[in-house]
C-alpha cells in the first residue's frame, strides 16, 4: 500500500509539473560519470553502465525519449553540461550552488557521505579529526563543495574519479577521502583494495541523486518524473536497486530469520570455542618460533650490511648493536647492551656524541654529521658519516633513536686527491692564460685606437655643424645689409648699433646729469643700461608678476611713438617712465628709456608702495629704503634729458646701418676664415683616418690570423674558447669599422662612367627582393626611357642596399617600399641641409617606406658616423655615413624627410650627364614665374620651411597669413575668409592633416582653392589614404620658381 501511495504522489507531481507531453526535436545528449560505481561504470560511451545508467534507460523508455550517452570524468562532464553540450545528467546530487543552473527531478536514490581511511590509522575517528589533515575529494563533486563550505579548501587534494582517490589513499599518500559510502565500497571491491575502510560515523552531508536538466526545461523534467514514477510502479526500479545496492545494504532481520540462523550459529560458536582453546596453545608456540626465526633473519641482514647500526633508548643506553659495532668497539654484544657511551669513549668525545643524540631524543629531529675517530681503539684516524633518526611507537611517542654510521675514510682520501688534481689543472690554466696575454694586449691597443678615431670623427662633426650654422647666420645678415632687397626685419638691434659706444656715451651723460636710462630691443632685451636702481633690479624685476609689469612697459606701452619724439607714462609698478623709439629703414627695432623715477613736485604715496610690498612678498623695510633711493627730477630736467635721448635716437636711426656694421662683418669674416681652417684641419683628420684604417687592416690581419690558428687547438677549454670567440668577434667589428672609415673619408676608389639610372634600379630590384622579405611590397617607378648619370654602379647599389635594409628594419610587420626615378631642373642655386644645388639638371632617386619614421633629432643626425638607433650588436652606425660619403663622391646631394609614424623618404640628386635627350632639354626650358597681389593662407608646421615660403611669396607681391598646424589653419581661415584667395598647406601636420583641415574649411566656405605640399611621394600619400585623386600636390623640397608657377596656376583657374 505504501508503494502505491508513493506512486500516486509521484504521478500527481509529474502531472502538475508537465502540462503537456515533452516533444524532443533532436536526440538528447545524456551525461554519465566515468568510473563511479555502482551508480556509473565504464570509461567510454559504449561501455556505460551502472545503476543510474540502467535506471535512465528504463525511464527514457517509459517517457519515449531518444538519446545518446556520453561518458566523461565528472568535472569535465559538469562543465559540458553548463556549456550546453550535454542535455541531461543521470546522477547529479542536489546543492544550493547547482540550483542556479539546474532543475532536478525527484531523487532516485539517497546515499550518505562517508569518511574513508587506511586500516590501522587511529588518528581519524570522526569528522572533527579531519581538521589539518590532507583530504582527497574529486573535483566538482558534492563532497568537494561540502569540504569547501567547512573551510578545508587548503587541505584538499582534487582527483578526477573515485578510483584515483582511493588508489592514492591506499598507497599511503594523504590522510582521508570524502566519498559516498556505496560508491566507495564498490570501487574498493573492483580495485581489490583491502587496506582502506569507511568509518562507522556518517559524514556531514548526504547526496540526493537525481536526473538533472537545464534550468527552465520544465517539459523535459515533467516527462522524466513521470517516467521515474512508472518505473517504480512496475517494479523495475526495485529490481535495479536490489541488483546494484542489495549486496551493500542489510535488511532488518525478522524473527523467523533470526531463528533460521541463530541456532546453527550458536552451535558453530561452541565448536569454535573448543577448537580455539586447542589451537591457541599451538599457535602461541608457532608464533614464538616464527618470531625467533624472524629475529634471526633480521640479525643476519643487519650483521652483514656495510654500515654500523645501533639503537639507544631515551636514557642513551644501547639496546641493540649489529656485528659491525661489536667489531668496532671490540666487545661482544652482551657487554655493550645496557651501557652508555661513557663506558667506551673519552669524556670529550662523549660530550660530542650527546650533543648529536639530544636533538633526536628530545625534539624528534633527524641529524646528519661527520665523525672522526668514532672508536678509541682505532689506531688510524677514520671518518664516519652518521645519520640518527627518532624511533616512535604507535602513539607517536619517541622511545629511542636508531643510528647508522658509514665509513667514508676512503671516500675522503679520494676527495683529497681530487682537490690536488684540481689545483694542478688550475695551475695549467693559469699558464695557458699567460700565453694569451700578448693577444689580449693587441686587442686592447686596437680598442684604444678605435676610441681615438671615434673621438676625432665626433670632433669633426661638431666643427662642421658649428661652421654650417655660423655660415648660415652670417649669409642672412650680409644679405640683409649688403643687398638692396635685403630684409632688415631679419636683423636685431644688437646687429645695427654699437652697444659699447652707446654705453660709453650714456655713462658720460649719466655722470654729468644723473639721468638714468636704458636701450632695449623690441623683445625687451636690455642692451645698454645706466643708473638702474635697487627697486628695479632687486625687487620689481626679481618677482614674476612685477617683472611682467616691467616687460609690458618696455614693449607694449612704447608702441606708436614717432621717431624724435617721446612718451611719458606711469608703469604698473607705480613709477614714471619715458620712452623714445629707435627705427632703422622704417622698422621699429628698439627703444631708449628714462625710467623708475619720481617728479619732485609729486612725492610717492608711501602707503601705496607699502601695500605693494605686502602683495609681492617683499621685505617692507628694505623695499621702502630702496624707494627712498629712487631719483627725483623736476619736470623740466626730465623732459630736457628725454629730448636729448630723442635727438640721439633720431641720429642713430638715420645713420646708415651698413657703415655701422662693416667692422663687425669684417670681424665675422675673419671668424669664418678661422672656421674654414678648422674645417680643413678636420678634412686632414679624415684623410689621416683613411690612412690609419689601412694600418688597422695590417694589425687585424695578425690578430685574426693567430686567433684562428689558436682556435684549431683542440686542447683549449670551454672558457678559453669563449675568450677567443670574443677576440675574433671584436676583430671582425674593427674590420667593418675600417671599411666604414675608408668610405666616410672618401678613400675608396670609384669608377665613374655613364650609366642608365633606370636600368640600375631595374637590375637592383631583382636582388633586393631576397633581402627585404616577402612581407614587404616593393614598387619601382622609372622616369622616361633613359636617365643617364656619371656614376659607379657598384657604389650606387651599395647606397640602395643600405637604404632598403634600413627601410626593412623600420617595417617589422611588413609594408611598402617605393623606389622612383625622376628629373628635376634647378634654375638658381638652392641650399639643402646636406649641400647646395647648383643650377642645372638633376636625376632624382626617391626611396620611400611606410615604416615607423623618425623624430626631428634623429633626422638631423642620420648621416653622422657611429650614430645608430638600433640595438647593440645590430648596427655599426656607419651605414648612412657611407651613403652620404658615396653621394658626395658623385657630386650629388641627399636629404631625408620623415615624421614619427608616417614613414621616411630619402631623395638623392645626381647631376645628369651633359649629353641629354631633346625631351630632357625641353623640360629645363620653362617660363619665368609671375607674381600677384592675392592673399594666401600658408599652413606649415616646420618653422624654417614656413619662413622660407613666406619670403618667396612676399617677394613676388603676395600677402601671406601664417598657420602652424591643422587646427590653426582652420581658425585663421575662419577669421580671414573674405581675404583668402588660396590655401597652401602641408599634407601631414599635427592636430589635423591636410585633408581633415580642408574638410572643415569646406564647411565654412565650399570651393576654396587649395594647393597641398608634402615631403612624401604622391604615390605613398595616396596609399596612406590621406590624399584623393584630382587634388593639387607639390612635392618637397620644391624649387622657388616651381612653387610660384604652381601657385599662379591654381589662382588663375
Amino acid at each position: 500500500m505504501f508503494k502505491i501511495f508513493i506512486l500516486i504522489l509521484c504521478l500527481i507531481a509529474s502531472v502538475a509539473a508537465a502540462p503537456g507531453a515533452y516533444q524532443s526535436q533532436k536526440p538528447l545528449v545524456v551525461g554519465s560519470e566515468e568510473n563511479f560505481p555502482p551508480f556509473s561504470t565504464g570509461s567510454t560511451d559504449d561501455t556505460a553502465g551502472g545503476f543510474a545508467v540502467e535506471l535512465w534507460k528504463e525511464v527514457a523508455r517509459e517517457a519515449g525519449v531518444k538519446y545518446s550517452i556520453r561518458v566523461r570524468p565528472w568535472g569535465e562532464l559538469l562543465q559540458e553540461f553548463r556549456d550546453g553540450k550535454v542535455d541531461v545528467l543521470v546522477n547529479i546530487a542536489t546543492s544550493d550552488e547547482r540550483h542556479r543552473y539546474t532543475d532536478f527531478s525527484v531523487p532516485h536514490v539517497t546515499v550518505n557521505g562517508a569518511i574513508f581511511v587506511r586500516k590501522g590509522d587511529s588518528r581519524i575517528r570522526s569528522e572533527a579529526d579531519l581538521a589539518g589533515k590532507s583530504i582527497i575529494v574529486f573535483n566538482s563533486d558534492l563532497a568537494h563543495e561540502y569540504a569547501v563550505s567547512r573551510g578545508w579548501q587548503k587541505q584538499l587534494v582534487l582527483v578526477n574519479d573515485a578510483r584515483e582517490g582511493l588508489r592514492l589513499l591506499s598507497s599511503g599518500k594523504h590522510d582521508a577521502m570524502l566519498l559516498s559510502k556505496l560508491a566507495g565500497m564498490q570501487t574498493l571491491r573492483e580495485l581489490r583494495i583491502d587496506n582502506v575502510r569507511p568509518l562507522d560515523v556518517k559524514a556531514g552531508y548526504a547526496q540526493k541523486f537525481t536526473f538533472g536538466v537545464h534550468k527552465g526545461e520544465s517539459d523535459l523534467l515533467a516527462a522524466l518524473n513521470e517516467g521515474l514514477a512508472l518505473t517504480k510502479a512496475d517494479g523495475d526500479y526495485d529490481e535495479l536497486y536490489q541488483k546494484w545496492f542489495g549486496v551493500y545494504e542489510t535488511k532488518e532481520p525478522t524473527f523467523r530469520d533470526m531463528l533460521k540462523y541463530l541456532l546453527p550459529f550458536a552451535l558453530l560458536v561452541a565448536c569454535l570455542a573448543v577448537y580455539f582453546f586447542y589451537r591457541r596453545s599451538r599457535e602461541r608456540k608457532a608464533s614464538e618460533a616464527a618470531l625467533r626465526e624472524s629475529k634471526l633473519r633480521l640479525d643476519t641482514i643487519l650483521d652483514n650490511v656495510g654500515a654500523y647500526i645501533f639503537i639507544k633508548d631515551t636514557n642513551y643506553r644501547y639496546s641493540y648493536v649489529n656485528r659491525k659495532v661489536c667489531e668496532l668497539f671490540g666487545y661482544p654484544e652482551e657487554k655493550i647492551l645496557g651501557k652508555t657511551d661513557d663506558a667506551f669513549f673519552s669524556p670529550e668525545f662523549v660530550r660530542e656524541i650527546v650533543l648529536s643524540d639530544r636533538p633526536v631524543i628530545e625534539k624528534g629531529l633527524t641529524t646528519r654529521r661527520e665523525e672522526i675517530n668514532l672508536a678509541a681503539e682505532n689506531e688510524m684516524p677514520r671518518s664516519y658519516w652518521t645519520v640518527k633518526l627518532p624511533l616512535r611507537d604507535q602513539a607517536g611517542t619517541i622511545y629511542g633513536l636508531c643510528g647508522i654510521s658509514t665509513d667514508i675514510t676512503e671516500l675522503k682520501q679520494l676527495e683529497n686527491e681530487l682537490k690536488k688534481k684540481s689545483a694542478q689543472l688550475e695551475e695549467e690554466l693559469t699558464e695557458r692564460e699567460i700565453t694569451q696575454e700578448s693577444l689580449q694586449e693587441q686587442t686592447a691597443l686596437l680598442e684604444e685606437q678605435t676610441a681615438m678615431l671615434e673621438e676625432e670623427i665626433e670632433e669633426r662633426r661638431r666643427a662642421e655643424d658649428a661652421l654650417k650654422k655660423s655660415e648660415e647666420t652670417v649669409r642672412h645678415k650680409l644679405k640683409a645689409i649688403l643687398e638692396p632687397e635685403g630684409d632688415i626685419g631679419t636683423l636685431e638691434l644688437s646687429d645695427i648699433i654699437d652697444s659699447d659706444m652707446l654705453q660709453a656715451m650714456m655713462d658720460d651723460f649719466y655722470r654729468i646729469t644723473g639721468m638714468l636710462g636704458a636701450v632695449l630691443d623690441v623683445s625687451g632685451k636690455v642692451l645698454v643700461a645706466v643708473g638702474w636702481q635697487d627697486i628695479c633690479t632687486k625687487f620689481h624685476r626679481a618677482h614674476p608678476e612685477a617683472c611682467k609689469n616691467c616687460l609690458e612697459s618696455d614693449t607694449v606701452l612704447s608702441r606708436g611713438v614717432a621717431v624724435g619724439t617721446f612718451k611719458r607714462y606711469r608703469c604698473k609698478n607705480n613709477m614714471w617712465d619715458m620712452v623714445t623709439p629707435i627705427e632703422v629703414g622704417g622698422r621699429h627695432v628698439g627703444n631708449v628709456f628714462i625710467g623708475q623715477f619720481f617728479y619732485e613736485d609729486e612725492p610717492p604715496d608711501v602707503e601705496l608702495f607699502r601695500e605693494q610690498a605686502r602683495r609681492y612678498g617683499f621685505d617692507e623695510t628694505q623695499y621702502l629704503a630702496a624707494l627712498d633711493r629712487v631719483p627725483r627730477f623736476s619736470r623740466e630736467t626730465a623732459e630736457a634729458g628725454m629730448k636729448f635721448y630723442a635727438e640721439l635716437t633720431k641720429v642713430v636711426s638715420t645713420l646708415s646701418f651698413t657703415s655701422i656694421k662693416v667692422s663687425r662683418m669684417l670681424a665675422e669674416r675673419i671668424h669664418l676664415e678661422e672656421q674654414l681652417r678648422q674645417s680643413q684641419k678636420m678634412e686632414a683628420v679624415g684623410q689621416l683616418a683613411g690612412g690609419v684604417a689601412h694600418d688597422f687592416n695590417n694589425i687585424l690581419q695578425v690578430i685574426t690570423g693567430y686567433g684562428n690558428m689558436l682556435k684549431m687547438n683542440e686542447s683549449l677549454g670551454k672558457k678559453e674558447q669563449e675568450w677567443l670567440d670574443h677576440i675574433l668577434s671584436s676583430s671582425e667589428r674593427a674590420a667593418q669599422l675600417t671599411q666604414g672609415l675608408l668610405t666616410f673619408s672618401r678613400k675608396q676608389v670609384i669608377h665613374l662612367e655613364p650609366v642608365d639610372l633606370n636600368k640600375v634600379i631595374e637590375n637592383f630590384k631583382k636582388f633586393i627582393l631576397r633581402v627585404i622579405g616577402e612581407d614587404i611590397h616593393l614598387r619601382t617607378v622609372t622616369y622616361g626611357d633613359r636617365l643617364i648619370v656619371h656614376a659607379d654602379v657598384g657604389q650606387l647599389e651599395q647606397v640602395l642596399i643600405n637604404l632598403a635594409t634600413n627601410a626593412r628594419d623600420s617595417m617589422p610587420r611588413g609594408g611598402m617600399l617605393t623606389i622612383e626615378t625622376g628629373l628635376q631642373a634647378v634654375e638658381s642655386p638652392f641650399d639643402h641641409e646636406s649641400g647646395r644645388e647648383e643650377p642645372g639638371s638633376y636625376a632624382v632617386v626617391t626611396v620611400s617606406d611606410s615604416g615607423s619614421g623618425m623624430d626631428e633629432e634623429t633626422r638631423k643626425r642620420i648621416f653622422e658616423p657611429f650614430y645608430t638607433t638600433k640595438e647593440v650588436g645590430k648596427g655599426t652606425g656607419l651605414g648612412m655615413a657611407i651613403v652620404y660619403g658615396i653621394i658626395k663622391q658623385h657630386n650629388g646631394i641627399i636629404n631625408v624627410y620623415s615624421e614619427p609614424g608616417h614613414g621616411t623618404t630619402f631623395r638623392i640628386y645626381l647631376p645628369v650627364q651633359e649629353a641629354r635627350s631633346e625631351t630632357d632639354a625641353q623640360i629645363v626650358q620653362v617660363e619665368a614665374p609671375k607674381g600677384g597681389s592675392e592673399t594666401i593662407l600658408l599652413a606649415e608646421d616646420d618653422a624654417e620651411v614656413r619662413n622660407l615660403v613666406v619670403s618667396i611669396l612676399s617677394q613676388y607681391g603676395y600677402e601671406v597669413i601664417q598657420a602652424v598646424d591643422g587646427q590653426d589653419v582652420v581658425e585663421q581661415f575662419a577669421a580671414n575668409r573674405e581675404r583668402v584667395a588660396m590655401i597652401l598647406m602641408d599634407m601631414i601636420m599635427p592636430k589635423n592633416n591636410g585633408k581633415e583641415a580642408y574638410e572643415k574649411i569646406s564647411q565654412l566656405q565650399p570651393g576654396v582653392k587649395v594647393l597641398y605640399s608634402s615631403g612624401y611621394t604622391a604615390d605613398f600619400i595616396q596609399n596612406r589614404g590621406v590624399s584623393e585623386e584630382g587634388i593639387e600636390l607639390i612635392m618637397k623640397p620644391v624649387q622657388p620658381m616651381d612653387l610660384l608657377r604652381k601657385v599662379r596656376e591654381v589662382l588663375d583657374r
